[in-house]
């Protein structure tokens, strides 16, 4: 619902207050299900790596599963407490997807992310892998698709959107206009009414 999901920014002032997130920080969004093959652990991975470079960063990771002790352990392990943040499931998703700044999802395979879609339609960049049903909706003019095992293409692609705030704005749009050009439920009704003549 491009109209439920979209960018405000009295919204996302409100909710990084809340949060104690600081103008200075960036933040990465996650909300799936927390399961080996939806590859949060290559995230906090690199998140473990990017920190060194970029101190103010911030991963929240919506959801919850069977990895999640795995996760919590890894964190812990690579001292990563004071940057990754396991929020659980909420019913502010609106508030989470304003107050980020990059939504990124590196699973094995994908057939279709309505969490990517709705982190698009508001105005988020993307980094998700570059498999499954990403390949379809997700233009290069919103994000970067990569391979999810490459440790180094994802470092790439984050740290191009963690320097470049022009250049996450330009993708946050151009991922709206996306959505908003093909997966809006006007389009749906469109395409399911072009069907039926």
């Amino acid at each position: 619902d491009p109209e439920r999901f979209r960018a405000n920014s009295q919204l996302r002032d409100r909710s990084r207050k809340q949060w104690g997130i600081s103008e200075d920080d960036t933040v990465m969004l996650n909300v799936s299900s927390l399961e080996p093959r939806k590859g949060i652990s290559r995230v906090v991975q690199a998140m473990s790596r990017l920190v060194v470079r970029f101190p103010h960063l911030k991963y929240f990771i919506l959801g919850q599963g069977e990895q999640e002790p795995e996760l919590r352990r890894m964190v812990e392990e690579l001292r990563l407490d004071d940057v990754v943040f396991f929020r659980g499931t909420t019913s502010e998703l609106e508030a989470y997807y304003n107050a980020a700044d990059i939504f990124v999802m590196l699973p094995d395979d994908e057939g279709n992310s309505i969490a990517c879609h709705e982190a698009m339609s508001s105005g988020l960049p993307v980094v998700v892998s570059d498999t499954g049903g990403f390949i379809e909706s997700v233009p290069a003019t919103a994000g970067f698709l990569v391979t999810p095992d490459d440790a180094e293409k994802i470092d790439d692609a984050l740290s191009r959107l963690i320097k470049n705030p022009l250049l996450r704005h330009s993708m946050g749009e151009a991922g709206r206009a996306h959505i908003l050009d093909n997966y809006s439920w006007d389009k749906a009704a469109e395409r399911f009414l072009k069907q039926l003549q």
